[in-house]
């Protein structure tokens, strides 16, 4: 599966061709705009933006409320483009990977079965284990679960996952 995906910026008025290849063993995913930019996920992140994608466009119909005339698969992937862009272009190589303490996937399960959290209130994409949270780029994000900012969010009921960013000074 190499899709080649056309992807117009509104802004520069020039079309490019996204490449789209599986390589090392088919544990990493390369996006690429020849003489332009190229970009790696490992496969779990992409499985994982594919899961995100599929379960909320089955939800709410994302794709056909963005009023494109591109495929499912295609928006998926010019979105996972676009999300690994603005996430490089802001924080770097993997994702700020630096700037967030990640807790164990155990602690994640314990706070489910015994308080019920099912939300995060700052996660990306990349690295929220509930499929429910808010991010900092909810333009691209909501495509994938994301409820949008956490200083715009107004919840009504529910327990809330808080586990803030951190900085080493």
């Amino acid at each position: 599966m190499d899709p080649d995906l056309k992807i117009i910026f509104d802004n520069v008025q020039e079309s490019f061709k996204l490449k789209i290849e599986r390589i090392e063993t088919n544990t990493l995913w390369k996006f690429s705009i020849p003489n332009y930019s190229e970009l790696m996920i490992n496969k779990s992140h992409y499985d994982k933006l594919c899961e995100l994608f599929q379960h909320w466009n089955s939800k709410f119909d994302l794709v056909t409320k963005s009023k494109t005339d591109l495929s499912d698969e295609d928006l998926k992937n010019q979105l996972i483009y676009c999300l690994l862009s603005r996430y490089e272009s802001c924080f770097g190589k993997n994702e700020g990977a630096g700037l967030h303490g990640a807790l164990p996937p155990s602690l994640f399960e314990l706070l489910k079965r015994e308080m019920n959290a099912n939300f995060e209130c700052f996660a990306s994409p990349l690295n929220s284990y509930f499929s429910q949270y808010c991010s900092a780029f909810p333009d691209i994000d909501l495509f994938f679960g994301s409820f949008g900012s956490f200083l715009h969010f107004q919840p009504k009921e529910g327990f809330f996952f808080f586990f803030s960013l951190f900085v080493i000074h």
